[in-house]
């Protein structure tokens, strides 16, 4: 996801979405891209979406990062 990450912030798409539906584990690195790309998308006014099950919408809850998953 890292590598994903970096490669669009070259060339950044109009708009993103992220699904996360099926992930079973995320951790505080996978979140630091994120949050990364979330700042990087802001900056060039694109909007980046990410959708989410419980568990890691959860684990988000419990880092503070709520408002990153829509």
């Amino acid at each position: 996801m890292i590598m994903a990450a970096e490669s669009l912030q070259r060339i950044p798409p109009r708009d993103m979405t992220i699904d996360l539906v099926s992930v079973t584990f995320i951790d505080a690195v996978a979140f630091g891209a994120l949050v990364g790309l979330a700042n990087f998308q802001q900056a060039q006014g694109v909007p980046l979406r990410v959708i989410a099950n419980n568990r890691v919408r959860r684990v988000a809850s419990l880092c503070g990062l709520e408002s990153l998953l829509t």
